[in-house]
Protein backbone atom coordinates (compact mmCIF):
# COMPACT_ATOMS: atom_id res chain seq x y z
CA UNK A 1 0.00 0.00 0.00
CA UNK A 2 3.26 2.61 0.43
CA UNK A 3 5.71 1.85 -1.94
CA UNK A 4 9.73 1.92 -0.88
CA UNK A 5 10.98 3.93 -3.81
CA UNK A 6 14.49 4.23 -5.28
CA UNK A 7 14.55 6.93 -7.35
CA UNK A 8 18.00 8.02 -9.40
CA UNK A 9 19.14 11.52 -8.84
CA UNK A 10 19.88 11.72 -12.19
CA UNK A 11 16.16 11.16 -12.80
CA UNK A 12 14.97 13.63 -10.48
CA UNK A 13 17.51 16.17 -10.96
CA UNK A 14 15.89 16.64 -14.85
CA UNK A 15 13.80 19.37 -14.41
CA UNK A 16 11.02 17.45 -16.85
CA UNK A 17 10.73 14.65 -14.30
CA UNK A 18 10.94 16.67 -11.08
CA UNK A 19 7.94 18.29 -12.60
CA UNK A 20 6.22 15.19 -13.80
CA UNK A 21 6.50 13.07 -10.56
CA UNK A 22 6.99 15.66 -7.56
CA UNK A 23 3.39 15.23 -6.46
CA UNK A 24 3.00 11.26 -7.26
CA UNK A 25 5.20 11.29 -3.86
CA UNK A 26 3.94 11.20 -0.35
CA UNK A 27 2.67 8.93 1.97
CA UNK A 28 -0.60 10.39 0.77
CA UNK A 29 -0.28 8.62 -3.00
CA UNK A 30 1.26 5.88 -1.12
CA UNK A 31 4.65 5.86 -2.26
CA UNK A 32 8.11 7.07 -0.34
CA UNK A 33 11.60 8.09 -1.70
CA UNK A 34 13.81 6.08 -0.37
CA UNK A 35 17.30 8.80 0.78
CA UNK A 36 19.37 6.07 -1.58
CA UNK A 37 22.42 6.50 -0.46
CA UNK A 38 22.22 8.86 2.57
CA UNK A 39 23.34 12.03 0.64
CA UNK A 40 20.39 11.47 -2.09
CA UNK A 41 19.20 15.17 -1.59
CA UNK A 42 22.19 17.20 -1.96
CA UNK A 43 23.25 14.73 -4.71
CA UNK A 44 20.00 16.07 -6.56
CA UNK A 45 20.54 19.49 -5.76
CA UNK A 46 24.21 19.14 -6.92
CA UNK A 47 22.94 17.36 -9.81
CA UNK A 48 20.08 19.79 -10.76
CA UNK A 49 22.84 22.69 -10.98
CA UNK A 50 25.26 21.12 -13.18
CA UNK A 51 22.13 20.24 -15.73
CA UNK A 52 21.81 24.02 -15.85
CA UNK A 53 25.96 23.83 -17.08
CA UNK A 54 24.70 21.00 -19.35
CA UNK A 55 22.30 23.38 -21.08
CA UNK A 56 19.21 20.54 -19.77
CA UNK A 57 17.98 22.69 -16.58
CA UNK A 58 17.71 26.56 -16.56
CA UNK A 59 18.79 28.38 -13.77
CA UNK A 60 15.54 29.13 -12.61
CA UNK A 61 14.37 25.45 -12.68
CA UNK A 62 17.34 24.30 -10.47
CA UNK A 63 16.76 26.87 -7.74
CA UNK A 64 13.03 25.89 -8.02
CA UNK A 65 14.13 22.11 -7.21
CA UNK A 66 16.68 23.26 -4.67
CA UNK A 67 13.53 25.63 -3.12
CA UNK A 68 11.59 22.27 -2.67
CA UNK A 69 13.98 19.47 -1.64
CA UNK A 70 14.57 22.15 1.39
CA UNK A 71 10.74 22.11 1.94
CA UNK A 72 9.18 20.33 5.08
CA UNK A 73 6.60 18.99 2.65
CA UNK A 74 9.11 17.39 0.61
CA UNK A 75 10.84 15.81 3.94
CA UNK A 76 7.23 14.03 3.94
CA UNK A 77 8.10 12.66 0.80
CA UNK A 78 11.35 11.26 1.60
CA UNK A 79 11.91 7.66 4.47
CA UNK A 80 15.21 6.28 5.48
CA UNK A 81 16.91 3.77 3.42
CA UNK A 82 16.08 1.25 6.12
CA UNK A 83 19.42 -0.40 6.58
CA UNK A 84 20.50 -0.42 3.27
CA UNK A 85 24.15 -0.22 2.79
CA UNK A 86 25.75 1.54 -0.70
CA UNK A 87 28.46 0.99 -2.39
CA UNK A 88 30.31 3.75 -3.97
CA UNK A 89 32.63 1.90 -6.18
CA UNK A 90 29.29 1.03 -7.41
CA UNK A 91 26.75 3.20 -10.10
CA UNK A 92 23.68 4.18 -8.61
CA UNK A 93 21.79 1.57 -10.49
CA UNK A 94 24.00 -1.24 -9.77
CA UNK A 95 23.35 -0.80 -5.85
CA UNK A 96 19.59 -0.21 -6.50
CA UNK A 97 19.27 -3.54 -8.43
CA UNK A 98 21.36 -5.35 -5.50
CA UNK A 99 20.48 -4.36 -1.94
CA UNK A 100 18.45 -6.23 0.37
CA UNK A 101 15.66 -5.84 1.07
CA UNK A 102 14.46 -5.68 -2.51
CA UNK A 103 12.76 -1.45 -3.62
CA UNK A 104 9.19 -1.65 -4.56
CA UNK A 105 9.72 0.51 -7.10
CA UNK A 106 12.64 1.73 -9.19
CA UNK A 107 12.97 4.75 -11.53
CA UNK A 108 15.62 4.36 -13.42
CA UNK A 109 17.29 7.31 -15.98
CA UNK A 110 17.58 4.44 -18.78
CA UNK A 111 15.21 2.31 -20.20
CA UNK A 112 15.30 -1.18 -18.55
CA UNK A 113 13.21 -4.45 -18.77
CA UNK A 114 13.50 -5.81 -14.58
CA UNK A 115 10.51 -5.89 -12.76
CA UNK A 116 10.48 -3.14 -10.38
CA UNK A 117 12.40 -1.14 -12.74
CA UNK A 118 11.08 1.86 -14.78
CA UNK A 119 13.03 4.13 -17.30
CA UNK A 120 12.11 7.42 -16.11
CA UNK A 121 11.63 8.43 -20.31
CA UNK A 122 8.66 5.43 -20.59
CA UNK A 123 7.41 5.74 -17.54
CA UNK A 124 3.16 4.97 -17.71
CA UNK A 125 1.79 6.46 -14.48
CA UNK A 126 -1.36 3.88 -14.98
CA UNK A 127 0.71 1.05 -15.33
CA UNK A 128 2.75 -1.35 -12.74
CA UNK A 129 5.20 -1.16 -11.51
CA UNK A 130 4.16 2.75 -10.67
CA UNK A 131 0.72 2.53 -10.39
CA UNK A 132 -0.48 2.21 -6.71
CA UNK A 133 -4.01 2.48 -4.64
CA UNK A 134 -4.37 4.60 -1.76
CA UNK A 135 -7.13 1.87 -0.71
CA UNK A 136 -7.19 -1.49 0.45
CA UNK A 137 -9.00 -4.39 2.18
CA UNK A 138 -7.26 -5.94 4.72
CA UNK A 139 -8.36 -8.39 7.60
CA UNK A 140 -8.98 -7.43 10.40
CA UNK A 141 -6.36 -9.22 12.45
CA UNK A 142 -3.87 -7.28 14.04
CA UNK A 143 -0.99 -8.50 11.97
CA UNK A 144 -2.84 -6.84 8.70
CA UNK A 145 -4.20 -3.87 10.68
CA UNK A 146 -1.32 -2.61 11.63
CA UNK A 147 1.33 -4.42 8.95
CA UNK A 148 -0.17 -1.77 6.34
CA UNK A 149 0.62 0.88 8.99
CA UNK A 150 4.80 -0.24 9.44
CA UNK A 151 6.08 2.06 6.37
CA UNK A 152 4.26 5.19 8.39
CA UNK A 153 5.17 3.71 11.66
CA UNK A 154 8.83 3.48 10.84
CA UNK A 155 9.22 7.47 10.12
CA UNK A 156 7.14 8.80 12.84
CA UNK A 157 7.80 10.03 16.39
CA UNK A 158 3.91 11.03 16.94
CA UNK A 159 1.88 8.09 16.64
CA UNK A 160 -1.96 8.77 17.66
CA UNK A 161 -4.69 6.51 17.38
CA UNK A 162 -8.43 7.71 17.61
CA UNK A 163 -11.30 5.42 17.88
CA UNK A 164 -14.51 6.72 19.84
CA UNK A 165 -15.36 2.92 20.85
CA UNK A 166 -11.76 1.62 22.14
CA UNK A 167 -12.15 0.14 26.02
CA UNK A 168 -9.15 -1.25 27.63
CA UNK A 169 -10.91 -3.92 29.12
CA UNK A 170 -11.82 -5.39 25.81
CA UNK A 171 -8.80 -7.23 24.09
CA UNK A 172 -9.57 -6.97 20.75
CA UNK A 173 -8.39 -3.23 21.14
CA UNK A 174 -5.53 -3.46 23.39
CA UNK A 175 -4.31 -6.64 21.18
CA UNK A 176 -3.75 -4.57 18.17
CA UNK A 177 -2.14 -1.90 19.99
CA UNK A 178 -0.08 -4.00 22.05
CA UNK A 179 1.19 -5.67 18.66
CA UNK A 180 2.21 -1.81 17.44
CA UNK A 181 4.50 -1.61 20.60
CA UNK A 182 5.87 -4.92 19.91
CA UNK A 183 6.49 -3.58 15.93
CA UNK A 184 8.07 -0.67 17.37
CA UNK A 185 10.17 -2.10 19.79
CA UNK A 186 11.79 -4.48 17.26
CA UNK A 187 12.38 -1.88 15.26
CA UNK A 188 14.59 0.32 17.91
CA UNK A 189 11.73 2.99 17.46
CA UNK A 190 10.28 4.51 20.43
CA UNK A 191 7.71 7.43 19.76
CA UNK A 192 8.37 10.59 21.30
CA UNK A 193 3.92 10.58 22.18
CA UNK A 194 1.46 7.75 21.98
CA UNK A 195 -1.92 8.30 22.33
CA UNK A 196 -5.43 7.10 22.21
CA UNK A 197 -8.50 9.39 21.66
CA UNK A 198 -11.65 8.14 22.46
CA UNK A 199 -15.21 9.44 23.32
CA UNK A 200 -16.10 7.42 26.42
CA UNK A 201 -16.93 10.32 28.79
CA UNK A 202 -16.43 10.45 32.74
CA UNK A 203 -19.72 9.61 34.94
CA UNK A 204 -19.42 11.20 38.88
CA UNK A 205 -16.87 9.08 41.19
CA UNK A 206 -13.93 7.63 39.10
CA UNK A 207 -15.68 5.41 36.67
CA UNK A 208 -15.66 5.81 32.99
CA UNK A 209 -18.89 5.55 30.81
CA UNK A 210 -18.87 2.12 29.27
CA UNK A 211 -14.78 2.97 28.74
CA UNK A 212 -11.64 1.84 30.74
CA UNK A 213 -10.83 3.77 33.64
CA UNK A 214 -7.33 3.90 35.77
CA UNK A 215 -7.52 0.40 36.39
CA UNK A 216 -8.09 -1.43 33.54
CA UNK A 217 -5.42 0.72 31.63
CA UNK A 218 -3.15 -0.22 34.30
CA UNK A 219 -4.29 -4.16 34.37
CA UNK A 220 -4.75 -4.79 30.25
CA UNK A 221 -2.54 -2.51 28.61
CA UNK A 222 0.19 -1.05 30.59
CA UNK A 223 2.04 -3.99 31.58
CA UNK A 224 3.19 -4.08 28.03
CA UNK A 225 4.67 -0.79 27.70
CA UNK A 226 8.70 -1.26 27.16
CA UNK A 227 10.16 0.47 30.28
CA UNK A 228 10.66 3.90 30.03
CA UNK A 229 7.35 4.17 27.15
CA UNK A 230 4.42 6.29 27.78
CA UNK A 231 0.98 6.61 26.25
CA UNK A 232 -1.86 9.22 26.97
CA UNK A 233 -5.39 8.67 27.25
CA UNK A 234 -7.96 11.37 26.18
CA UNK A 235 -11.36 11.57 26.31
CA UNK A 236 -13.31 14.15 24.06
CA UNK A 237 -16.79 15.43 24.94
CA UNK A 238 -16.70 17.70 22.03
CA UNK A 239 -14.44 18.10 19.13
CA UNK A 240 -13.75 22.16 17.81
CA UNK A 241 -16.25 21.67 15.07
CA UNK A 242 -18.71 20.28 17.16
CA UNK A 243 -20.09 16.62 17.69
CA UNK A 244 -17.79 13.68 19.21
CA UNK A 245 -15.21 12.13 17.36
CA UNK A 246 -16.39 9.18 15.07
CA UNK A 247 -14.00 8.45 12.31
CA UNK A 248 -11.00 6.26 12.60
CA UNK A 249 -7.97 6.99 12.73
CA UNK A 250 -4.06 6.24 13.20
CA UNK A 251 -2.21 9.69 12.92
CA UNK A 252 1.14 10.90 12.55
CA UNK A 253 3.30 13.99 12.08
CA UNK A 254 4.20 12.12 9.01
CA UNK A 255 0.68 11.08 7.49
CA UNK A 256 -2.48 9.13 8.39
CA UNK A 257 -4.74 6.16 7.72
CA UNK A 258 -8.39 6.11 8.14
CA UNK A 259 -9.71 2.82 8.83
CA UNK A 260 -13.54 1.68 8.64
CA UNK A 261 -14.22 -0.88 11.39
CA UNK A 262 -10.71 0.59 13.59
CA UNK A 263 -7.43 -1.30 14.18
CA UNK A 264 -9.19 -3.83 17.10
CA UNK A 265 -9.51 -7.08 15.64
CA UNK A 266 -13.01 -8.87 14.44
CA UNK A 267 -14.24 -10.89 11.29
CA UNK A 268 -14.21 -10.35 7.56
CA UNK A 269 -12.13 -7.44 6.44
CA UNK A 270 -11.74 -3.64 6.68
CA UNK A 271 -11.37 -0.98 4.38
CA UNK A 272 -8.04 1.20 4.84
CA UNK A 273 -7.10 4.61 2.85
CA UNK A 274 -4.85 6.67 2.71
CA UNK A 275 -5.48 10.31 4.03
CA UNK A 276 -5.11 13.21 1.60
CA UNK A 277 -2.71 16.16 2.70
CA UNK A 278 -5.30 18.24 3.11
CA UNK A 279 -7.12 16.38 5.08
CA UNK A 280 -4.43 14.73 7.16
CA UNK A 281 -3.20 17.95 8.20
CA UNK A 282 -6.64 18.97 9.39
CA UNK A 283 -7.70 15.66 11.23
CA UNK A 284 -3.95 15.91 12.77
CA UNK A 285 -4.25 19.30 14.28
CA UNK A 286 -7.61 18.48 15.34
CA UNK A 287 -5.95 16.01 17.75
CA UNK A 288 -3.20 17.96 18.45
CA UNK A 289 -3.69 19.90 21.99
CA UNK A 290 -0.85 22.44 21.40
CA UNK A 291 -2.71 23.20 17.67
CA UNK A 292 -6.26 23.90 19.45
CA UNK A 293 -8.01 26.92 19.82
CA UNK A 294 -7.54 29.12 22.58
CA UNK A 295 -9.67 28.27 25.27
CA UNK A 296 -11.02 25.35 24.11
CA UNK A 297 -11.35 22.39 26.12
CA UNK A 298 -11.26 19.11 24.58
CA UNK A 299 -10.91 16.02 26.61
CA UNK A 300 -13.40 15.72 29.62
CA UNK A 301 -10.76 13.53 31.23
CA UNK A 302 -6.92 12.76 30.30
CA UNK A 303 -4.44 10.45 31.94
CA UNK A 304 -0.97 9.15 30.70
CA UNK A 305 0.78 5.86 31.99
CA UNK A 306 4.48 5.22 32.02
CA UNK A 307 5.68 1.38 31.34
Amino acid sequence: MIADCAVDPEVFATWRHFQSLYEDFGMYRGRLISKFPKKWVKLVAERSRELVDEGINTDMQATRIEERLRSDRFKRKLKSPGGREYDPDQTWIKNADSVEPPFDLIIAAGSTSLESRVGAEILLKDEFPFLRSNQRLVKRKKEHLIGVAIPLLMESDEIVIVDPNFRADEPRFCDSLKHLIAVLEASSRRPKRLEVHTNRIRKPGDEFNRGPHASQWNENLIPALPAGWGVSVCYWKKLPTGGKPHARFLLTEYGGIFYEHGIDEGDGETLVTLLEENVWESVFQTFHSGLLPAGFEPQKHAMSFIG
